[in-house]
């Protein structure tokens, strides 16, 4: 009874996480120093800061995507920037004197390959697992078919653990890269259901940006400090990149800057889109202006 208990309990996982894929949702997660949260939440000359953005990098993945192709970097740092201004991020007028350096990674991960699909394995017996495998020695004593075949299916079972091996690394790259790494950790709080969303969205491909957010005096002085990252992503079947990165930012847009412990999924709707308008770039003497309101 236990085993059907868990065995719908895993049905039942697997189906919500489809559901929630189909409502195309965009995953963040959003870190940021205790220490800068506390200095912009007290400091009132903090409340409004200036930036510069640095291409980072970029990874267009395993599957051929023209759309990654059709918008520049400039529109989609022209995009984030309309998202930054809600949180007080404005971009400098003036290169070269901010207060962060903003680096945006961005591209489509790659899907995930199988060894046994690639080499067209259906079965162990695909693998030479055969009679003479399982009967082998059976008698005492190994003959040179026996040990040949036996010899075969470990090299074939070994290379697909060390191809699966060298897939859970990737996967666990990915992971760091999406904010979903709480999978491959054995103690994180997470419940079933969560680790098999995690796990679904891992599957598949999705588009992806990565702010982090740099201090970019002590950076001048040869001190690397982020301040913040936010990563977020949304699956890339079904939709263009420019669509995409629009969905991206909006949803995003509301956790720049901010600190949240866990993955958030947020729907994306026509509904949820606000126009904000122009790119609004100013100067230090602007700074000074509104903070002195």
């Amino acid at each position: 009874m236990d085993n059907v208990k868990k065995l719908l309990l895993v049905v039942l996982s697997i189906l919500a996480c489809s559901n929630l894929q189909a409502e195309n949702r965009v995953a963040v997660k959003a870190r940021a120093s205790e220490e800068y949260l506390k200095a912009r939440a007290l400091d009132e000359s903090k409340k409004i800061q200036t930036y510069q953005v640095l291409k980072g990098r970029f990874h267009e993945g395993t599957t051929a995507d023209p759309t990654l192709d059709r918008i520049t970097f400039e529109e989609i740092v022209y995009d984030i920037a309309l998202q930054l201004r809600k949180q007080g991020y404005y971009p400098l007028r003036e290169p070269g004197d901010s207060d962060l350096l903003i680096v945006v990674h961005y591209g489509r991960t790659d899907a995930p390959e199988d060894m046994e699909e690639l080499l067209g394995y259906t079965s162990m017996e695909d693998q030479g697992f055969n009679n003479t495998v399982a009967n082998a020695g059976a008698d005492g004593i190994m003959s040179q078919a026996e040990m040949n075949a036996t010899a075969d299916f470990g090299f074939n079972m070994a290379a697909s653990e060390t191809f699966a091996a060298g897939n859970r690394m990737t996967g666990f790259k990915k992971a760091l890269m999406l904010g979903m790494e709480e999978v491959y950790n054995l103690d994180a709080d997470i419940t079933m259901r969560e680790e098999r969303l995690l796990q679904h969205l891992l599957l598949e491909e999705r588009y992806y940006i990565v702010l982090v957010a740099y201090d970019f005096p002590k950076l001048q002085a040869g001190e690397v400090d982020p301040l913040w990252v936010t990563r977020y992503s949304i699956r890339s079947i079904g939709q263009s990149f420019g669509d995409a990165v629009t969905a991206l930012n909006t949803v995003a847009g509301d956790y720049f800057g901010k600190n949240f412990k866990d993955l958030v999924q947020k729907r994306v709707s026509d509904s949820s889109r606000v126009e904000i308008g122009e790119i609004e770039v100013i100067s230090h003497e602007d700074v000074k202006r509104a903070i002195s309101k």
